[in-house]
């Protein structure tokens, strides 16, 4: 036979002396049985392999080799991911083109509950939970998600076209999205209670099987944002909040009050034209601060519609300081620059009561701060103002950006193409910080 073993099935010839030389010494981890002890050559591959298996395994080196490059490919494709999703997250963000997270992810599921607090008050809110997609590994793995707190200014309901466009966006990259309405912000009315309805959501949030209890954080919008800060400083939540987002909010609403009336923001002296719903509010807000009915009834007579330019002639007598003040505030800029100064002790309480800067220090989360430089419903110095009390307190804002993009919070100026670019790149890279934050 030359030597050669022939199997009975006629198949291949193998060299007894190679089959001398695979078996050798070898011994098969799989069955536990000497290699030179079986029969059929298919077997004696197999030990030769796991001979090879075993020698790379005991290599140390070569193991911290292999551990190291799977370490560095699994932060590479966290990267990449944080990348992508920023990427299709940008149009929902600015309110514009094709939305491409919806070829990658399915539809959220929305549903509505609701929330008390502050006593006898009740929010509205929508929450929308993912159902997986491309780029959300949670969907795979059954892990809890990261969530958000999606909470807006005045007169805006839960249901308003582009706040439902980015709430999607969000759920779609794979964060649980609570967005609540209240019924006094939607009557253009608010105060330092209005904070406690951010601090429900978020312990119901935490409550959520699905939701990551350390991984819950606000984005807020115009006066959402203030109200987002103060809920932040809450004893209740404020060593558990991821982070904040606020984006267009203002500081201190005695500034606010200020630039107002004297159309001169009060950090730089620059002029400064409010829109007409800032001035509503405001004079909503004064109105509702003037306890004495028969002072309220006269202020209504004197000041124009809600919205209007104040440019009342004269006051009449009143009984109550107050609304003294706010008639004052009301002939225009240049009575409101000699009265501006001698706020009431009652209102300048209140005035305090809502401002987020009387409360930045107590912040314990990470805060990024967005705003527009030619923002007429807030100055954009109020953003500046809270990144600076921020920095006094030892704890800076992780990302602080100004834009000339946006009217007020949504997208409403058209820019050349080169001023256009660099606006762009600094939108995206405050982006990616901010899906590092909610989606990552």
């Amino acid at each position: 036979m030359n030597g050669s073993r022939r199997r009975r099935d006629g198949g291949t010839a193998y060299p007894a002396r190679q089959q001398t030389t695979l078996l050798r010494g070898a011994r098969c981890p799989y069955l536990n049985v000497p290699a030179a002890g079986l029969a059929m050559p298919r077997l004696a591959w197999i030990a030769h392999t796991s001979m090879s298996l075993r020698k790379i395994a005991g290599s140390p080196r070569r193991w911290l080799l292999g551990l190291t490059a799977l370490l560095l490919l699994v932060v590479a494709l966290a990267t990449l991911r944080a990348v992508w999703l920023t990427i299709l997250l940008l149009p929902d963000l600015v309110q514009t083109g094709p939305r491409p997270l919806t070829w990658v992810a399915r539809a959220p599921v929305r549903t509505t509950v609701e929330l008390p607090y502050a006593g006898d008050r009740v929010a509205t809110a929508d929450l929308y939970v993912p159902r997986g997609g491309l780029l959300d590994w949670r969907a795979l793995t059954r892990s809890p998600r990261p969530a958000v707190v999606l909470f807006v200014g005045i007169d805006t309901p839960r249901d308003y076209g582009p706040l439902v466009r980015l709430a999607d966006g969000l759920a779609r990259g794979g964060a649980v999205v609570l967005v609540p309405e209240t019924p006094r912000l939607l009557d253009w009315r608010f105060d330092a209670l209005e904070a406690d309805s951010l601090v429900v959501a978020f312990e119901y949030l935490a409550r959520l099987p699905a939701v990551d209890d350390e991984r819950i954080g606000f984005a807020g919008f115009s006066v959402g944002g203030s109200l987002a800060l103060l809920a932040a400083a809450d004893p209740r939540i404020r060593d558990r909040l991821a982070y904040v987002h606020a984006f267009g909010a203002y500081a201190a609403a005695g500034e606010l009050l200020a630039a107002t009336t004297t159309q001169r923001v009060p950090a730089t002296g620059e002029p400064w034209v409010p829109d007409g719903v800032t001035r509503k509010v405001l004079q909503l807000k004064l109105l509702d601060w003037v306890t004495n009915e028969d002072d309220r009834a006269a202020l209504t007579v004197v000041l124009p519609p809600p919205g209007e330019p104040w440019q009342v002639a004269a006051c009449p007598p009143f009984e109550t300081v107050e609304a003294a003040f706010f008639c004052r505030l009301a002939m225009g800029p240049a009575a409101a620059a000699q009265v501006i100064g001698r706020v009431p002790e009652e209102i300048e309480h209140r005035l305090r009561a809502i401002s987020p800067l009387a409360v930045v220090d107590a912040v314990q989360a990470p805060v990024l701060l967005m705003h527009d430089r030619s923002d007429t419903f807030i100055p954009y110095t109020e953003s500046r103002t809270i990144a600076a009390s921020l920095a006094q307190a030892g704890r800076p804002p992780v990302r602080h950006s100004e834009f000339r993009l946006f009217a007020h919070v949504l997208p409403g100026r058209s820019l050349p193409l080169r001023e256009l670019i660099p606006e762009v790149w600094r939108l995206v890279r405050h982006t990616h910080h901010l899906v590092s934050y909610v989606l990552a």
